[in-house]
């Protein structure tokens, strides 16, 4: 991969920085093929597929972060490195960028609300992905998740089911919440 600039694809996304086009031809790049390589040639184009179909339904709603460049980084690995900050982020992480590419795609569907598994930042993410997306969000928290993570999920609009991951199983204090949506739970 030589000492050029590396970033993992979901990563480098940047309204301001490189263009979706770029970011696909770097992707593609990246996913070359190589003995060592996990995926055919298939599997790459059908990942690259996915990351440019995804990157309109996420920008949309979640607003562009800075890639920051750390010099001390570069040095050590004789590379440039490039870290997308995503604690700048609506919600303080990338778990944004997951819930809005799943939830735009089952809103187009016709699905007026999702229940997710969280403790913390997903359920964050999914709560403001549903507040966007004029969704209702119920999140299956532990009763022993972090108060702020509670309350910020709260604040965005997020349904609350507690279950004790001690003596419950989650999918099961989940179930009676539970919509009939093909191929998803």
């Amino acid at each position: 991969m030589g000492g050029g600039p590396m970033a993992i694809p979901h990563i480098a996304c940047n309204t301001r920085g490189p263009s979706a086009v770029d970011l696909i031809t770097m992707i593609e790049d990246s996913l070359a093929p190589s003995p060592t390589s996990p995926l055919n040639d298939a599997e790459q184009s059908r990942l690259v597929a996915d990351i440019d179909a995804a990157l309109p339904r996420v920008h949309r709603y979640a607003p562009a972060t800075p890639l920051l460049r750390v010099p001390s980084l570069d040095s050590m690995i004789g590379g440039q490195v490039l870290l997308k900050a995503e604690c700048a982020q609506a919600t303080g992480s990338f778990k944004i960028r997951g819930a809005l590419n799943v939830m735009t795609q089952l809103s187009s569907k016709g699905a007026d609300r999702v229940i997710a598994f969280s403790s913390g930042n997903h359920g964050i993410g999914v709560a403001y992905a549903a507040r966007c997306l004029g969704m209702s969000a119920q999140i299956v928290v532990p009763d022993d998740a972090p108060a702020a993570k509670i309350d910020r999920i709260r604040r965005l609009g997020g349904e609350l089911i507690w279950y004790d991951r001690m003596s419950e199983d989650r999918e099961q204090v989940a179930r009676p919440y539970k919509v009939s949506v093909p191929h998803h739970w």
